[in-house]
């Protein structure tokens, strides 16, 4: 996908789906400058509660969904970088690619099953970090 068409869609969301996608972006972008530096300190795993609420079918998809597609597009561009630009090994950005569009369909499949139902969702999203040593 061009980068313009990429750009018009980060653009075309929400107020609450921009504000996602943006953090999402901060923690990969917090997340490879502490690899660049090869971050050593993080001695034990260290949690960071994301989500946490209750949530109508609608609005948890646009929170778990728009988390799904920016991994998605994040992937989509490692894999297009490290294929096209560098002739890197792909393997594990499409394994992971393929691994999300289940999560993606699954997910659905859970939102519209609530929605015909008419329930609400409780949502509770995690982090972990924790350090891999030197590369």
């Amino acid at each position: 996908m061009h980068l313009r068409s990429r750009m018009a869609q980060f653009f075309s969301f929400s107020g609450l789906t921009l504000i996602i996608c943006i953090v999402i972006h901060v923690i990969q972008f917090v997340y490879s400058v502490l690899q660049y530096i090869n971050y050593n300190t993080v001695k034990d795993k260290q949690r960071f509660q994301l989500i946490d609420g209750t949530f109508t079918p609608s609005d948890a998809a646009q929170v778990l969904l728009s988390l799904v597609k920016s991994k998605i597009s994040f992937h989509d561009i490692q894999l297009f970088s490290n294929k096209e630009r560098y002739g890197r090994d792909v393997d594990h950005s499409e394994k992971r690619l393929a691994k999300l569009k289940q999560l993606e369909a699954s997910l659905k499949d859970i939102l519209e099953s609530a929605a015909r139902s008419n329930h609400t969702l409780k949502v509770d999203g995690w982090i972990e970090i924790s350090s891999c040593g030197a590369d």
